[in-house]
């Protein structure tokens, strides 16, 4: 399989991270775990069935689905050619381009037709008669400005939140109290306006940050745990292990003891996508 991504024009580049392709030359099954990155991601399975086990059996993704915030691990039974097309957005930055409540999508995989009608389903029509990933990338950018055109997205509320989101990524955090200060809003008024537009708390954001983080270390086998968890602002090496283990589903040990054959591609510090390359 191989992987390749694009950035989006100008206008776009705020609000999404980046587009990307996976292809395999020959039809496959595979078995692989996907785990919560704070960001939402639209995604084509191109020749390609999903089935997702969040531990309550086996359910069809939608050929068009959006992946919504997640923040339990859930694994994945692919079948077929292998083919993607994405795009995935910042923690904030879906927000713009509907109406529903962020937080109702949680947890969830979303018939992104049902989700946003209209035209829509001609795009996904042609992008399935001629799934070329340059074809796909301009036809939904042509489809998302006209979205983000129509959608009020320089209110204050937005900005208030994707000021915290960056903030959140600076390589020495402030702490939730720290941020509210340094925003000038009260701890409940940045918790309401942060849920509406990212799914989740601060909290919870700075927690996804640190154990992405982590994957840039664990890559390195001259890097023991402990000292992953002192490059990621963990407490100590069972700090790491126990956050660790309630967003992966399984201890670092055994991660790395674990094939990645599709998320491996996102866990990666050059590609794009990983959440930690935040631009």
């Amino acid at each position: 399989m191989y992987y390749r991504e694009q950035t989006p024009r100008a206008e776009l580049r705020p609000y999404i991270n980046c587009f990307w392709a996976i292809d395999s030359a020959e039809a496959v099954t595979v078995r692989d775990r996907t785990l919560p990155d704070g960001c939402q991601e639209i995604i084509f399975n191109v020749e390609t069935r999903v089935l997702r086990d969040d531990g309550h059996g086996l359910n069809t993704n939608p050929a068009v689905e959006l992946v919504g915030q997640m923040t339990k691990p859930y694994e994945v039974v692919t079948s077929g050619r292998q083919r993607y097309f994405g795009i995935k957005f910042y923690p904030h930055s879906f927000s713009p381009f509907t109406r529903e409540s962020i937080c109702d999508l949680r947890d969830q995989s979303i018939d992104l037709r049902a989700l946003f009608g209209g035209d829509f389903e001609r795009i996904v029509d042609r992008v399935f008669e001629r799934p070329a990933f340059e074809r796909f990338v301009r036809l939904m950018e042509n489809h998302l400005l006209r979205r983000l055109q129509s959608a009020e997205t320089a209110g204050s509320c937005y900005r208030l939140v994707e000021r915290a989101v960056r903030r959140l990524f600076l390589p020495e955090p402030p702490t939730i109290d720290r941020l509210c200060a340094e925003l000038g809003v009260s701890d409940r008024h940045l918790q309401s306006r942060f849920r509406r537009h990212t799914g989740l708390s601060p909290k919870q954001l700075a927690k996804m940050i640190r154990f992405q983080k982590s994957f840039q270390y664990l890559a390195d086998p001259r890097i023991s745990l402990t000292e992953v968890a002192q490059h990621c602002g963990y407490y100590d090496h069972a700090h790491f292990a126990h956050d660790f283990k309630s967003l992966a589903g399984m201890s670092p040990s055994q991660y790395l003891c674990t094939d990645r054959p599709l998320t491996g591609f996102f866990l990666a510090a050059e590609s794009r996508a990983y959440l930690c390359n935040l631009r």
